[in-house]
């Protein structure tokens, strides 16, 4: 670093640029990324949501991959996603075991039994 603060590297960059084109404009920073995903895949993305609503973003990047062969990071399909004005909201996994008319008698069993439990003892379990 320079006693004025610049740094060296820069100056002579900037030295070289002005020799060659005679132009003291600033150095070009970095580049703009291309796209990944294009109005093909966003509109595939669309179709997806909108025929199943409660599709995770695993499952649409992995839908992705199968049919387009492009990785796409999770916060890219969120953002498109939410370009669509959708409300996001997480869904509790419910496994199909507990939707046997099995499993429904046993938990009318145990909340009946539990309400005779709390009748016979006069108290309240949930103050």
């Amino acid at each position: 670093m320079d006693q004025s603060g610049i740094f060296s590297t820069k100056l002579y960059k900037k030295n070289l640029i002005k020799k060659e084109t005679c132009e003291t404009a600033p150095i070009p920073k970095g580049g703009n990324r291309k796209k990944v995903l294009n109005e093909h895949h966003i509109a595939f993305i669309k179709e997806l949501t909108d025929e199943n609503c409660h599709i995770s973003l695993h499952s649409i990047q992995e839908q992705l991959e199968a049919v387009d062969e492009i990785e796409v990071s999770l916060s890219t399909i969120h953002r498109v996603i939410g370009a669509f004005n959708y409300a996001f909201k997480r869904v509790p996994f419910r496994p199909l075991l507990g939707e046997t008319e099995e499993m429904y008698m046993a938990r009318r069993n145990f909340s009946t039994w539990l309400l005779r439990q709390d009748h016979e003892r006069k108290t309240n379990i949930f103050p």
